[in-house]
């Protein structure tokens, strides 16, 4: 099996700077370091930005992806870093689903709507409240990203996972291990803090 990385930053990093600079009083701020794991780029839907002029974002998730919040910023630092571009953002976003339902819909709230050029899945979350089993979670992530890739094999993906720090905290302090976090295993997907990470093709 030829392994490669398929799954980028946590947050929506291009070229441009850290998509929340702008909004986030630094004395609150995160340690990016410890929360954002790149794992490549994001140079196929730059691509369709720059040259182009034209790109698909899909928003796969749950409630948090649904309501107004992190989509929203994003969809507006796109338009305001790439005013040439068109763009057609997809909120399927529905309250209370994790990654085995996202799986399910995938084809039909999001690939049935044209080409993708840049995916956003957000599962950890209701994955955790959901109390998914971790191998449920990696094999329904996988699929994800196999469909994916294989509805456009020029797709970028950014899996979100959302880090609360006071009970990244109390972890930390209990020795508890976080639940989004697999041991590599050599099963072809990880679950790191943070990230997430596909490397098997």
């Amino acid at each position: 099996m030829q392994f490669r990385w398929l799954v980028l930053p946590v947050l929506l990093i291009i070229q441009h700077g850290d998509l929340l600079a702008q909004k986030v009083d630094s004395r609150h701020a995160l340690s990016t370091e410890e929360f954002i794991r790149a794992r490549g780029n994001l140079d196929n839907v730059l691509y369709r930005m720059q040259a182009k002029h034209r790109a698909r974002v899909a928003f796969l998730g749950g409630s948090i992806t649904n309501m107004p919040g992190w989509r929203d910023q994003v969809m507006k630092h796109l338009q305001e870093s790439f005013p040439k571009t068109k763009f057609e953002f997809i909120n399927a976003g529905i309250p209370s689903l994790g990654s085995v339902p996202h799986a399910f819909r995938l084809s039909r709230d999001v690939l049935s709507k044209g080409r993708i050029d840049l995916l956003f899945i957000e599962s950890a979350v209701n994955d955790r409240v959901n109390a998914t089993p971790e191998i449920q979670q990696r094999r329904a992530l996988e699929g994800i990203i196999r469909h994916a890739y294989a509805s456009n094999p020029y797709l970028n993906i950014v899996i979100m996972a959302f880090a609360d720090e006071a009970q990244n905290a109390i972890r930390r302090r209990s020795a508890q291990h976080l639940s989004n976090r697999v041991v590599i295993d050599g099963s072809g997907f990880h679950l790191l803090l943070g990230s997430r990470l596909c490397v098997s093709s």
